[in-house]
This record gives structure tokens, C-alpha cells and sequence, in this order.
């Protein structure tokens, strides 16, 4: 039971006009001869597969080196050829069984069911061909598309060699700064150390001048006081050294004078014990004199000791006026090099969190088209698999085929083999039949 509808003698040679543009006769395809069905098949498949005729007549030189004898086989090649041909567009066209005896002795039933075979197929492989013709499309698309991907792949790799090259370049210059940023963080932190030296050091000149000022009030109120009690005793000190010498060497002339009047009256005192209280009075007196003169030059000696203390002091106080004065300026510019310092580390900050801030922002843009560049490379090496695996599958398919055609060229060898034998037997059986002819014809000739 075929798998295809066998058409009527009628509708075949129709259909074989319409769609192959063959003309052929009613009552040829019904007494089909060997000679009728080559021509037939041949202008047939020649125009259903849009090829010439001596492609499928006419076999390759390969086709004749396959054979162990190309003399002998060279007169029945272009049959042979021509018969595998068929075969396998007979076999397409789901007859799997032609074989030559359907060209050398065709069957006018037999010859009617491959003709419909063959317009079965024709029929379909037209309503396919837009299908066909799209996957041809598509496969030129998905080639022209193979060969862009492979060409913006180059254009990828090349542009991933550059950024790395860059990369390199950035990372040695990064290199490079990496050490004048060390130095830089180095006297960054000598300048805050050193800021901070100073800054104890003014604290320490701040409490020293906070003390000193305590000292001064102290020592200002000291001589406030001293000047308080200098004022105090002026009125009972005598106003000039010299003025007290002048009354001690009188009250030495007076008591000289006294002592020699006691002396020149001592002799009157014996006679004159009245007179010895008003003498004893005046020695007492004397004494208490004395006494009162060794008191006013300890006195004296204390109000001289008190004003060297007082010059001392002043000299001291106007020292530390000056130490003051000085710590002061070196205070000032102490300060002035703090600030300038200051000023100059808050610029360095400035530039370094610029450069800093441009190389990160640099760094990060990069780092965005390398993951960009790296996703890029991802699809196409997806693309690339894919198109791979594809490759393989149409390798594989190709050599399913190979394997399918070599299969099948060993097996028409082997055929050939024994058609080979079986025409040597056949020219075996007709040079036996022509010698037993010559020889019949050689005894009856007697």
C-alpha cells in the first residue's frame, strides 16, 4: 500500500505538463518502453531539481576511480549513474524500492505509481518551499549575523586588550603616586603632630604667662604694700644720712662734752652729791639716747635692706616684662606659623581630595565598562557556544550523511560487483553460445 495517491493515466499526463512543462502521451506512459521512461524521468528530475541533464548523466571521475576495472566499467557507468540518481530521489520521494529494472523493463502500473510519487513530492516541496526559503533566509541571517558577532567579538577582545593595556598604565602610574601619597600622608601626619606639639606648647605658654601674670599682681600688691609701709615709716625715719650722722657726731660732741664736764666736775660732784641725781638723770637719758640712736640704725639698716629689695624686685619685674614681652612674640609668631601651616595643610587636603576624587570617579567609569565589556564577552561567548553547538549538530549531520552515503556507495559497489560478475557471466554464456553456434554452423558446413 503506497503512502501517496497514484493518479490516473489522464491527470498524470496533466499535472507532468503543468508542473515540469513535460509533454508526454497518454498511450506512451500506457505502453511504457525503456527508452520513453529515461527521457521521461530525466526531463522530470532535471526540471523538478532545476539542474542540467549531464549532471545526471554524466558521472564524476571519482564515481569511475571507485571502481576496481573503469575500462569495463566505463560503458555502463552513465546507466549506473544515472540509475543511483534516481534512486535517491525516488527514495525522497518515499519509493524505496526502484532499482534499474524500472528503466531497462518498466511496467505501465509500476511506471504510473512512480510518476505519481514523483508529482506527490513536487506537489509538497512547492507548498514547503516558502518554509524552505525562510530557513534559507534565516540561515543567511543567523551567517551574516555569525560572521558580526564575530567581527564585534574581535572588536571586543581588541577593545578588552586596550582597557587592560590602560589598566596596566593606570595601575603603574597609581604605583607611581601610591609612594608621593604616602609621603604626603607622612607629612600630613608630622604637621598634626607637630600642630599638636605647638598646641601644647601655647598651652603651656598660656598658663606660664597666666602665672607670671599672678606672680606680677602678687608682686604689683607686695609693692603697693611695701610702698604703703615705706610711707608709713618715712615719718619716722630722718630724711637725709647725712643729717642723722651730723646729730649722732653732735650727740657724740655732746656726750663728749657731757663726759668731760662730768669729768672736770667730778671732782665738784664729791662736793656736790646733790648735783649726782641731775647726773645720774642725764646718763640715764644718755643711754636711752644710745639706745634710741642703735634703734633708729637698725631701723635704718632694715628701710636700706627693703629698698634693695625693692630695686631687686623691680629688676625682676622688668626682666620678666621683657620675658613676657618676648614669650609674647614668639607666641604671635608661633601662632602666625600655625595658621600659614594650617593653611597650607587644608590645601594640600583640598588637592589630594580632588586628584583622589578624579581617580575614583576614573577608576569606577572604568570598572563600569570592564563589567560592561565583561558582560559583552559573556553573550557573545554564549552566541559564540551556541552557534558551536549548532556547528556540531550540522557536522554531526554531515557525517551521518557521510556515513549514510558511504554506506550506500559500498552497498551500490558491492551491486556493481555483481552486476560486473553477472555480465561477465552473461559474455561467458554468450562466448559459449557463439562457439557452439560457430561450431554447428562449422559441422553443418561439412
Amino acid at each position: 500500500m503506497s503512502s501517496y495517491p497514484v493518479l490516473s493515466y489522464e491527470d498524470a499526463v496533466t499535472t507532468c505538463r503543468d508542473l515540469f512543462n513535460v509533454t508526454i502521451s497518454e498511450e506512451g506512459l500506457r505502453r511504457p518502453t525503456s527508452q520513453f521512461v529515461k527521457k521521461l524521468y530525466l526531463d522530470i528530475v532535471t526540471a523538478s531539481m532545476n539542474i542540467s541533464s549531464d549532471q545526471m548523466i554524466q558521472p564524476p571521475f571519482k564515481f569511475l576511480s571507485n571502481f576496481h576495472n573503469p575500462e569495463i566499467a566505463e560503458e555502463g557507468s552513465s546507466f549506473m549513474f544515472f540509475t543511483i540518481f534516481l534512486q535517491r530521489y525516488m527514495h525522497v520521494c518515499t519509493v524505496q524500492d526502484f532499482s534499474k529494472n524500472d528503466l531497462s523493463n518498466p511496467k505501465p502500473k509500476r511506471t504510473l505509481s512512480c510518476i505519481s510519487a514523483i508529482i506527490n513530492y513536487e506537489k509538497f516541496k512547492r507548498s514547503q518551499e516558502h518554509h524552505f526559503e525562510t530557513a534559507f533566509e534565516e540561515k543567511e541571517t543567523l551567517l551574516e549575523q555569525k560572521t558580526l558577532m564575530v567581527k564585534k567579538n574581535q572588536e571586543l577582545k581588541e577593545k578588552i586588550a586596550k582597557i587592560k593595556m590602560a589598566r596596566n598604565e593606570d595601575e603603574e602610574k597609581i604605583q607611581q603616586i601610591v609612594p608621593i601619597v604616602d609621603n604626603l600622608k607622612r607629612a600630613v601626619n608630622e604637621l598634626n603632630k607637630q600642630q599638636a606639639s605647638d598646641f601644647k606648647e601655647t598651652q603651656q605658654l598660656k598658663t606660664e604667662i597666666a602665672e607670671r601674670a599672678s606672680k606680677e599682681a602678687e608682686l604689683k600688691v607686695l609693692i603697693a604694700n611695701n610702698n604703703e609701709e615705706c610711707e608709713k615709716m618715712k615719718g619716722q625715719v630722718v630724711t637725709s644720712p647725712e643729717k642723722f650722722l651730723g646729730e649722732v657726731r653732735r650727740i657724740d660732741d655732746a656726750i663728749k662734752a657731757c663726759k668731760e664736764s662730768i669729768a672736770e666736775k667730778g671732782k665738784k660732784l664729791i662736793e656736790k652729791r646733790s648735783q649726782e641725781e641731775s647726773i645720774n638723770f642725764l646718763e640715764q637719758k644718755c643711754t636711752q639716747a644710745v639706745k634710741l640712736i642703735s634703734s633708729l640704725e637698725e631701723e635704718t639698716e632694715k628701710l636700706r635692706n627693703l629698698q634693695d629689695k625693692l630695686l631687686d624686685l623691680h629688676d625682676i619685674v622688668t626682666t620678666d616684662d621683657g620675658a613676657i614681652v618676648q614669650k609674647n612674640l614668639q607666641y604671635k609668631n608661633a601662632k602666625r606659623q600655625l595658621a600659614s601651616l594650617n593653611e597650607k595643610l587644608d590645601r594640600l587636603q583640598r588637592t589630594n581630595e580632588k586628584k583622589f576624587s578624579a581617580k575614583n570617579d576614573e577608576f569606577e567609569q572604568r570598572k563600569k565598562n570592564v563589567q560592561s565589556l565583561e558582560q559583552n564577552r559573556r553573550n557573545c561567548q554564549e552566541q559564540i557556544i551556541q552557534i558551536k553547538t549548532e556547528f556540531e549538530e550540522v557536522v554531526k549531520t554531515l557525517n551521518e550523511l557521510e556515513d549514510d552515503h558511504t554506506s550506500k556507495m559500498d552497498t551500490m559497489e558491492n551491486s556493481y560487483q555483481e552486476l560486473i560478475t553477472s555480465i561477465n557471466n552473461y559474455h561467458g554464456m554468450l562466448e559459449d553460445g557463439c562457439k557452439s553456434l560457430l561450431s554447428t554452423l562449422g559441422g553443418s558446413e561439412q
